[in-house]
C-alpha cells in the first residue's frame, strides 16, 4: 500500500514504499528500538522510506484511524543532519500525498514533551500542539499530541 512513485521531489531525498529489511539496513536509529517490532509495524502498513543518495534516513508509516483522521509515526537515524530542509520537503510531501490520497482532514503524531529538537521540527512542519498525555510516554515522561491540518484544506503552518 505504498505511493507506488507518485511523489515528485527534486534534490537527493527520494521518498519510496517500504521494503522489507528497511529497518536493518537504516539502523542505528536516534531512538532505541525493538527492530523485530518495527519491521512487522512497518510490513502492515502504509510505510514509506525516505532515502539521501540511496542511503535510508528515515521510515515513516501511516495508519488511518476513521475515514478522515491517521496517526503518523517515524524513526529517523543520525544521516538526516546531512540534509534537514530536503529530509522536511520530503516528510511534507509524504504527508500532503497521504492526505489527498485518503482524503485526510488530519494527521496526528506524538511527542516526548522533553524532547525540545522534535517540538521544534514538528512545529515548523506545520504541526500545531492539541494535548497533552500525562506520564504517557515509554519512561512515563508526557507525551505532546500534535496535528497536521493538509495544506489542500487551506491551512498552512510551515516554517520552513
Amino acid at each position: 500500500m505504498g505511493m507506488e512513485d507518485t511523489i515528485e521531489l527534486h534534490g537527493p531525498v527520494e521518498v519510496r514504499p517500504y521494503h522489507k529489511g528497511d529497518v536493518q539496513e537504516g539502523a542505528p536509529w536516534r531512538e532505541a528500538f525493538d527492530e523485530q517490532a518495527l519491521e512487522t509495524g512497518f510490513a502492515a502498513t502504509a510505510s514509506e522510506t525516505i532515502t539521501l543518495e540511496g542511503r535510508i534516513i528515515a521510515i515513516m508509516s501511516m495508519i488511518k484511524q476513521n475515514s478522515h483522521v491517521a496517526g503518523v509515526n517515524m524513526v529517523v537515524n543520525d544521516r538526516v543532519r546531512d540534509c534537514p530542509k530536503a529530509f522536511s520537503e520530503a516528510v511534507l510531501g509524504a504527508l500532503e500525498f497521504y492526505s489527498v490520497r485518503d482524503q485526510l482532514t488530519k494527521v496526528y503524531t506524538l511527542v516526548r514533551e522533553d524532547n525540545d529538537m522534535y517540538k521544534m521540527w514538528i512545529e515548523r512542519l506545520g504541526f500545531v500542539k492539541e494535548y497533552i498525555m500525562k506520564n504517557a510516554g515509554e519512561e512515563h515522561q508526557d507525551m505532546i499530541g500534535y496535528a497536521y491540518i493538509p495544506t489542500v484544506l487551506g491551512t498552512d503552518h510551515r516554517r520552513l
